[in-house]
């Protein structure tokens, strides 16, 4: 009887024992089966270039746009935000994040105006803040004589510094009725002539900076940086997204549009008192930062009341003769090949007819 009892326990045991190992040995193929499934699933697809609204990534997780620009120096059509971080830096290169609509307001702008400028300073208070004792330029000498060696070396560097100042003050160009220099460069759509403009230039901290002014009264400063400096990116799409960054918000981007005196694009920004710009010299290697009063800018139309000529337009005097017609009453009409006479001294000679 218990030689039974123990027979059935072992056969028992021997069957719990079989199914286990059946039921390891699926767990390990259906194992076997999930790692190698992967391997044999056709991939996914790679989002179109016309852009997968599902597959677009989230813009304030990437920080960067969707659209990228067709080339160097260009800009496409504003893709989705940047992720703006007040006092950080935006990106580097690549896409351009732009805002459409009105200039974006952006509080971090006023901070551009630093050293104790304002708008309505005289070209002499704006010399004077750069060159009296403690001012802008005295400092900028200040730390380099800080570390220079007494003797030779300081002794050149304050000839340097009084130079410099001297220099600056005879850097003033007023835009009457002769052609300046600046015709030829970038800064042309910025100032007009005959309308009580002028400018300052100075050369500082690896960019060149320049004051507007009308009627003696500081209105815009454009600084001029170039790519080699890095200051601002090797690129104009560096430039934009770094002030993105840094002032928390988005720029608008504008197309050129010569018709209304826009060259080359730009990108700006604005607060209650002042409007910046960000504008495209990619081929001059710079690009350009101006910041300018809005209140003057709302009256440019008044203030340059001197409006400059179309180079394309029909003199006066000719449009009051043709009545604005381009061609001249009295000139010849033009001749009809077609209906042109033959001139019988270039007809061909005439044949004789031939003898039967």
């Amino acid at each position: 009887m218990n030689v039974s009892k123990h027979q059935g326990t072992s056969r028992r045991i021997e069957g719990a024992v079989q199914g286990a190992m059946s039921r390891s040995r699926a767990s390990i193929w259906a194992l076997a089966i999930a790692v190698a499934l992967p391997a044999c699933t056709p991939p996914k697809p790679a989002a179109s270039a016309d852009g997968d609204p599902a597959a677009t990534p989230d813009p304030a997780a990437s920080g960067s746009a969707a659209a990228t620009p067709s080339a160097p120096g260009s800009i496409d059509v504003p893709g989705p935000a940047m992720a703006g971080r007040s006092g950080g830096g935006g990106g580097t290169s690549g896409p351009i994040a732009g805002a459409a609509g009105e200039a974006p307001a952006a509080p971090g702008v006023a901070a551009l105006l630093d050293g104790g400028l304002h708008w309505g300073m005289s070209k002499e208070e704006v010399v004077k803040a750069h060159t009296s004792v403690g001012g802008i330029l005295w400092k900028d000498f200040d730390k380099r004589l800080a570390t220079a060696s007494v003797g030779p070396q300081m002794k050149a560097l304050e000839q340097e510094r009084d130079s410099s100042m001297r220099a600056f003050e005879r850097t003033w160009v007023e835009f009457g009725i002769t052609p300046t220099g600046y015709d030829a460069s970038g800064l042309r759509p910025e100032y007009t002539y005959r309308n009580q403009e002028a400018l300052l230039q100075l050369q500082r901290d690896g960019k060149t900076r320049y004051f507007f002014f009308i009627n003696n009264r500081l209105w815009k400063i454009y600084d001029a940086v170039p790519f080699a400096t890095g200051t601002m990116g090797k690129t104009f799409a560096d430039a934009v997204n770094m002030m993105n960054g840094k002032l928390g918000v988005r720029g608008r981007i504008l197309a050129p549009e010569p018709d209304k005196g826009r060259t080359q694009t730009h990108v700006d920004w604005r607060d209650n008192v002042s409007h910046m710009r960000l504008v495209d010299r990619a081929g001059e290697g710079l690009t350009g930062v101006a910041l300018e009063e809005l209140t003057t800018l709302g009256n440019l139309g008044s203030l340059r009341g001197v409006k400059e000529a179309n180079p394309m337009a029909i003199d006066p005097t000719i449009a009051a003769v043709t009545g604005g017609n381009r061609v001249d009453p009295n000139a010849a009409p033009e001749k009809d090949p077609s209906k042109d006479p033959k001139d019988p001294k270039k007809a061909p000679p005439k044949t004789a007819p031939k003898k039967k």
